[in-house]
């Protein structure tokens, strides 16, 4: 009997191991800092190069990109898209200058420069744009460590707008931001900004539900920057969710 016990335990344990390793996670992080009209983001690429290090870990398929233009950071993205299509999980971190403007939220490339709000989704990547490339996947992760107001705001001539929730996040979705909408993003004396920092302290917990480690992370920002930033989260998860096993 015992035997047939351990024989039962030693399959039970293959069988999760074997449905934890075929599960398919991608990832593409993206770090933008060498900015060519506003102000550089120096922690940036390093942010994104630490993030990646660790999804890797986590047994995600990292794609990376680094101070990429507009053109490039369409490219990635349409890359990434064929690749979450067919993926179980699909996760996206950015980090860079991001952008608010009547009620939407933009990510910036280094070469951006709109000079009204008709050029933004010519010279940006919207967050709902980023979402919809990413619907084909099961659970879908975005993780933005931005500033969320307006860098070009004297250039376009209009007053800092904040950003309202994305309207395409649909079902099975989890988006970070780094601030609150309208929000910007406190600098930090170590390698890496609050969020990031957060994120790879927590990040690798073993058995850590998603929900609660964001919680922790939301804590750890706002205590990093004595409340002067606290991360906003969305989620329309219909499952606990471990990244960390």
């Amino acid at each position: 009997m015992r035997r047939i016990a351990v024989l039962v335990i030693a399959i039970l344990c293959l069988t999760i191991t074997s449905t934890a390793s075929a599960e398919r996670r991608v990832a593409l992080v993206i770090g933008n800092g060498a900015y060519q009209q506003i102000p550089a983001q120096a922690k940036s690429v390093g942010d994104a190069h630490a993030i990646a290090a660790a999804l890797g870990q986590l047994g995600f398929e990292v794609v990376s990109g680094f101070d990429l233009g507009t053109a490039p950071m369409r490219t990635a993205l349409q890359d990434f898209a064929d690749k979450a299509a067919s993926a179980d999980i699909a996760l996206f971190f950015y980090a860079g200058h991001g952008l608010g403007s009547s009620g939407a939220a933009y990510l910036v490339p280094i070469d951006a420069a709109p000079g009204a709000d008709t050029d933004l989704d010519a010279a940006t990547l919207s967050v709902d744009g980023v979402l919809r490339q990413m619907r084909g996947a099961k659970v879908k992760i975005m993780v933005i460590d931005a500033p969320r107001d307006d860098p070009f705001a004297r250039q376009r001539q209009r007053p800092r707008a904040t950003t309202n929730i994305v309207d395409s996040a649909g079902s099975n979705t989890l988006i970070v931001f780094a601030t609150e909408p309208g929000g910007s993003i406190i600098d930090s004396e170590g390698p890496h900004r609050p969020l990031t920092t957060a994120l790879l302290k927590h990040l690798l917990t073993p058995r850590l539900e998603a929900g609660q480690m964001l919680r922790r992370v939301r804590r750890d920002v706002s205590d990093a920057t004595g409340n002067r930033q606290i991360p906003w989260t969305y989620s329309a998860l219909t499952d606990a969710l471990y990244l960390a096993r």
